[in-house]
């Protein structure tokens, strides 16, 4: 069986500062709701059957919780 996944790296927000990972330093950036739902969608999508939600640490997008649903 095939897995098709996506990823959505929804934010570069992060509380930590691990020295292996300098995504803290790029500045705040977030991608919004709508910019999801053109993505899901568009055809590019098609039949995922796994969807990762990351980024910085993506509880700190304030709109997590519409993203999530």
């Amino acid at each position: 069986m095939l897995l098709k996944t996506v990823t959505f790296e929804i934010t570069n927000r992060c509380n930590l500062r691990c020295r292996m990972c300098g995504i803290w330093k790029e500045g705040v950036s977030d991608i919004s709701p709508a910019q999801i739902s053109e993505f899901i969608d568009s055809s590019i999508f098609g039949n995922q059957t796994y969807v990762s939600v990351t980024g910085g640490e993506p509880f700190l997008h304030p709109r997590f919780d519409e993203i999530y649903r």
